[in-house]
């Protein structure tokens, strides 16, 4: 839904309505037959979705060439191509006394297999002990990259996960790391970064 939502579905509002109402009937559910009904109409739910995104791939007015948006509210990234999507993920991004920035940005520096070092000083509430990442890309000054973050649990992706003192980034962007990989080879320098709240 959050995908869907971060590509501008005309039916995501919808299928967000259907998505609540579903957490709802989870949350009361007591028996067996509650849960398995539950279950089927998230099964349902979730062919929707995925019909929703199949018919609306194209058509995004992102521009031409490369693309990547991130939304700040629903956590979640889309790579475009000619404004079509090519992938889409959950993300992580800044806490709340450092956010991530947004605007358009454009990705201006690759590093991989780099560490980094926290600018501010132990005793820091925002201090983090030296950090290893695998791949990164650079679209803001002041060290604002979109990497990778072995550390981060799966499941701390998405909404919420920038409330998360565990897992927010201090003003970066943590991807998976498959999606991280794949998109450090996909994305080439000057790629436009568009970061709406």
């Amino acid at each position: 839904v959050d995908q869907d939502q971060a590509e501008g579905s005309a039916n995501a509002a919808a299928l967000g309505a259907q998505q609540k109402q579903l957490d709802g009937q989870f949350q009361a559910a007591r028996t067996a037959d509650q849960i398995n009904a539950a279950a089927a109409a998230v099964s349902a739910l979730q062919s929707q979705i995925s019909a929703d995104l199949t018919a609306n791939q194209c058509g995004h007015p992102v521009g031409a060439g490369k693309v990547i948006t991130i939304s700040l509210s629903l956590q979640e990234m889309v790579f475009y191509q000619d404004g079509c999507v090519v992938k889409a993920t959950p993300v992580t991004t800044g806490r709340p006394q450092l956010r991530t920035p947004t605007g358009r940005f454009s990705v201006f520096s690759k590093p991989s297999n780099f560490t980094f070092i926290s600018p501010w000083p132990k005793g820091s509430p925002f201090y983090y002990n030296p950090t290893p990442a695998r791949w990164g890309m650079e679209f803001d000054g002041g060290g604002y990259f979109i990497h990778d973050a072995s550390w981060e649990s799966t499941n701390s992706y998405g909404p919420g996960g920038e409330n998360n003192q565990q897992a927010a980034s201090h003003g970066c962007v943590h991807t998976p790391t498959p999606v991280m990989q794949w998109a450090f080879s996909w994305t080439p320098i000057g790629t436009p970064v568009v970061i709406s709240a």
